[in-house]
């Protein structure tokens, strides 16, 4: 059995490295799917990389008759090793990949381990795991949802059942919280493809079959991100609806950077989903134009980036420049182990009144 984690790639970004070199120039290829930090093993690129205040994620491409690429980092002896005076040759060591697929029309990536934080965030669409799910999940067998409202921007909250159990029993308030994450039982004409799902940004279910069978399955997943059965049960989710005008949205995005450039404390920073990591994690910012990077191990990420931003002296002047921010999750233990990664756009809570619309 694997766990297959599976994101479906945007029409409009590409699944070719994110940077070659054209007689002897670096070309950035800005609609990868690969995040901005993200290379195969080149010194020159590695170096153009670095002059960014970035460390280079160096993947390798596998020798197989699949496109995948993988990040095995290397070994590392287990704190408790020395701590119990081991004397035993003991090393663990990590491995993380992405298969890029076809089926059909469009291209997914297939992640396994912490390959999350190698894709570009912005090449995958949003909501395709939560809708597919939505779509697949029976009403009374749901697991566990995540959930986050708007007026407690500091809370994600997590609600589980040891047993299938209705959605209405989980008691949301369906005015006012937006779902984020769901876990649970699939409907019986879907049991051919999966027992049970995970659904947020991508959709998560436990596989045994090849390879092959995988991308004919693949297949179906995007039939099933197009139906609409998840207003059934699930409509609530529609009772917020994204702003689409892109004048409004420019004015917005404008209004955020500002709020940022001026160090607003209405404007809140949180981590955007719940975690589901056991362990002690903690968190740092890519792309902020620090000389060293440092590790924190609160989650007042408000004041910690206003903090740096002071320190630096950094402004933001366009759109293109807050895209490229990072938070990344880091294991407590191992900093070089990244745990997941969020755009700081997508940490952003923000709230507008105009004209009697309250926007967020």
């Amino acid at each position: 059995m694997i766990t297959i984690i599976c994101y479906l790639v945007k029409t409009d970004f590409n699944c070719e490295l994110r940077y070659s070199i054209d007689n002897g120039n670096i070309i950035e290829n800005k609609k990868s799917i690969f995040d901005v930090d993200v290379t195969i093993e080149n010194p020159k690129i590695i170096e153009y990389i670095n002059r960014k205040k970035l460390a280079a994620k160096i993947i390798s491409k596998a020798d197989s008759p699949f496109n995948v690429y993988f990040r095995n980092r290397a070994a590392k002896k287990p704190e408790w090793v020395s701590f119990w005076q081991v004397n035993n040759e003991i090393t663990v060591r990590t491995a993380d990949s992405i298969a890029i697929v076809q089926a059909g029309t469009r291209q997914y990536l297939i992640c396994h381990g912490h390959s999350s934080h190698l894709i570009n965030p912005y090449s995958v669409e949003y909501d395709f795991g939560l809708k597919t799910a939505l779509n697949v999940i029976d009403k009374g067998g749901v697991r566990s949802t995540d959930l986050f409202t708007p007026a407690d921007t500091d809370i994600r909250t997590r609600k589980q059942s040891s047993v299938d159990i209705n959605i209405e029993d989980y008691g949301i308030n369906v005015l006012n919280t937006i779902l984020k994450n769901i876990t649970g039982r699939v409907k019986k004409e879907y049991m051919n493809l999966f027992e049970s799902v995970n659904g947020a940004d991508s959709i998560k279910f436990n596989y045994t079959g090849s390879s092959e069978e995988l991308l004919r399955k693949i297949e179906d997943l995007f039939q099933l991100y197009n139906l609409d059965t998840y207003k059934e049960a699930f409509g609530f989710i529609d009772n917020f609806t994204p702003v689409k005008d892109p004048t409004k949205i420019d004015e917005f995005k404008k209004a955020i950077m500002q709020a940022l450039n001026e160090r607003d404390s209405e404007l809140i920073l949180s981590i955007p989903n719940a975690l589901n990591f056991d362990g002690i994690f903690d968190f740092r910012f890519r792309s902020l134009g620090e000389s060293h990077r440092k590790v924190f191990t609160h989650l007042d990420i408000s004041e910690t980036l206003f903090s740096i931003l002071d320190e630096t002296g950094k402004t933001f002047a366009d759109e293109e420049e807050l895209r490229t921010v990072r938070i990344e999750l880091v294991d407590h233990d191992n900093y070089e182990n990244i745990l997941t990664h969020y755009p700081l756009y997508n940490c952003i809570y923000w709230e507008k009144t105009k004209e009697r619309k309250h926007s967020f």
